[in-house]
């Protein structure tokens, strides 16, 4: 990133910063380093949207990159106020008046004993992204990067993306924190499309399709024919996650004409925090959802650039990835129908979307499903179970409906998302209408865990409000200045809210990992687990605990306590309390069971061997 300088022309002589402003910037720079005083010991709950004080010891990367979040802004400003007749310490600190929104924060270092309510975090972020938005406006830059080595940076750190969260992924797996759901379902369904059984986890009746219609899905078995293990799926979810800045970058070119703008833009993507906590999502892993999540990029991106015929290719493409993904094609019909020239073709892909989202929801899913029914809506609870009650819930039951959309939890999600991109998407407020229909359906589930950037349920809407913020970009390259700044504010805003909210090796949650002796050394179950995988061979079946079984989705049948078989192998963690059925205390009665005798014990894994001369356990 290049350092601003001069400022433009257009701006003409500098004129005497006002006193107040100069205060203002005062006390907003003693607020910032009072902030990052108070942070140090602090963790942000995303979920409960709740202030933790533990103190940890410092990460260092962590702990460098939250003094750049905050000395950042206060660079800009200095870096980008005018040095003519003197005054740019003045200049500078005039521009700093953003920085007030540190107070309540900062507030804090002063109270070690009390922690700060969670918004005090919205104001800080938001200070910064002020900040560097003004100092943006004064200044210019020297050079631009070539657009080959702009996409040349990005695609490099994507891949230093996928590395990095790959290697925790495993290193979660490898200290069995990653349950069989829903990477090792996912990982198992392809196992079993190989074996001529279709998208099929052998720990539920339902196929996959039983639950979600996503017939695409079957475009991940080449992938798992050459690496068939669970850490495939942990490579490819940052990978698909972390390439939506490449259509990112591809539209903002275009429309500021400019390939630093671009660049900045492509970053502030990869610095979003919904994307490092959709990598694990609450250590579920991986969600088929994310494979949607750049096309949808490039969706609006064709869009945006009027490139029609690549839009119905996607639109088809989004539908087939998975059923819910008629709501993402709703909202984006319902935007070119309002605000595009396009009316004709928005309208008819509304009434595909609806018609396919009926399609699926009464006649395909059920088809596959054992119960008969489209059994994912239960996730609504009181508000219904079918798509006719749920669609009339606002008239028949106004009251929960309602309530649902302006809980807190909703509230105080919708504020983290909005807040990472600088509240942009209320500039480009008609693109992000588009994805109302995708934003209400995940408010309005029963659960106030899901409204929280921990889980997949949001991956969609993503896009939508990223997009809306680049639409904030001025056309052309008449007003340079503005692009820079809005470009700036938008990185600023992401990454200080990466180290709020979200989670990598720069994160403030990771402090925790990397100073968890659990987590830093090798689990001693693992090599038991490795030797039990030497010994048995695959075409056995295995009736597994949650987190032990991820490890055996490559044998011919796994079993969990969801959907509990006959097995030719038993493996219980007895202290395994991710699993919520009644297997890892069930340990007695396969120790007191004729058909199974005792095969091998570490800590608190127990194996147990189907005898010889008990009936088969055949799988079904």
């Amino acid at each position: 990133m290049n350092a601003l300088t001069e400022p433009s022309d257009r701006q003409g002589a500098p004129s005497t910063p006002h006193s107040g402003l100069v205060c203002l910037g005062i006390i907003g720079l003693a607020a910032t380093a009072a902030a990052w005083w108070a942070v140090q010991p602090l963790q942000f709950n995303i979920v409960t949207y709740e202030v933790v004080r533990q103190p940890t010891a410092h990460f260092v990367p962590t702990f460098i990159f939250g003094m750049i979040v905050f000395l950042f802004p206060i660079a800009c400003a200095f870096t980008a106020s005018s040095r003519a007749a003197g005054r740019r310490i003045s200049t500078s600190l005039s521009l700093l008046w953003p920085l007030v929104g540190n107070v309540p924060l900062g507030l804090f270092a002063f109270w070690p004993d009390r922690q700060p309510p969670f918004a005090f975090t919205f104001l800080s972020v938001l200070s910064g992204g002020a900040t560097v938005f003004l100092a943006g406006l004064r200044g210019s830059v020297a050079c631009s990067p070539r657009p080959r080595l702009a996409v040349a940076i990005l695609i490099s750190l994507i891949g230093l993306l996928t590395l990095i969260h790959t290697r925790i992924e495993i290193n979660f797996f490898e200290h069995f924190m990653f349950g069989h759901a829903d990477v090792g379902h996912f990982t198992e369904e392809l196992k079993n499309v190989l074996a001529g059984r279709g998208l099929r986890s052998d720990s539920f009746d339902n196929t996959r399709l039983g639950w979600h219609f996503v017939p695409l899905q079957f475009v991940l078995v080449p992938g798992y024919i050459l690496w068939p293990s669970p850490k495939y799926l942990m490579a490819l979810g940052p990978l698909v996650l972390h390439l939506g800045a490449l259509p990112a970058f591809w539209f903002a070119r275009r429309r500021s004409g400019s390939v630093l703008v671009a660049f900045l833009i492509g970053l502030a993507w990869l610095f979003l925090p919904s994307l490092s906590r959709l990598v694990y999502s609450n250590t579920y892993g991986f969600a088929w959802l994310y494979c949607s999540v750049p096309l949808l990029g490039v969706l609006l991106s064709a869009a945006l650039l009027e490139r029609w015929r690549l839009c119905w290719i996607l639109v088809a493409v989004l539908l087939l990835c998975r059923e819910t993904n008629s709501a993402v094609t709703l909202g984006f019909g319902c935007y070119l129908a309002l605000f595009s020239p396009r009316r004709k073709a928005g309208v008819l892909i509304c009434l595909i979307s609806i018609a396919y989202a009926l399609l699926c929801a009464k006649v395909l899913i059920p088809y596959f499903a054992t119960a008969g029914r489209y059994e994912r809506l239960d996730m609504f609870g009181e508000l219904g179970n079918s798509v006719g009650t749920l669609a009339t819930s606002p008239f028949t039951n106004p009251a929960l409906f309602f309530s649902r959309l302006v809980r807190p939890q909703s509230v105080s999600f919708l504020l983290v998302v909005l807040t990472s991109m600088f509240f942009l998407p209320s500039v480009g407020w008609r693109l992000g209408l588009a994805a109302l229909p995708t934003l209400i359906v995940h408010l309005l589930l029963a659960g106030t865990d899901w409204l929280s950037i921990k889980f997949w349920h949001h991956a969609m809407i993503l896009p939508f409000f990223f997009f809306a913020s680049i639409t904030a970009l001025r056309l052309g390259s008449a007003d340079p200045s503005r692009n820079r700044a809005v470009a700036l504010a938008l990185l600023v805003c992401a990454a200080a809210s990466h180290y709020f909210y979200g989670f990598s090796p720069i994160s403030k949650s990771f402090e925790l990992n990397a100073n968890d002796a659990f987590l830093q050394n090798p689990d001693p179950r693992l090599p038991f687990i490795e030797r039990l995988r030497e010994q048995i061979p695959r075409d056995r079946t295995i009736l597994a605990t949650e987190r032990v079984a991820a490890h055996f989705t490559d044998y011919r049948r796994l079993y969990t306590g969801r959907r509990v078989r006959p097995a030719d192998f038993v493996v219980i963690d007895r202290s395994d309390q991710w699993d919520p059925s009644s297997l890892p205390r069930s340990w007695t009665a396969f120790g007191s069971d004729p058909d199974y005798r005792f095969y091998a014990e570490f800590e608190s894994i127990i194996v147990f061997e189907r005898r010889p001369e008990a009936p088969p356990a055949v799988p079904d």
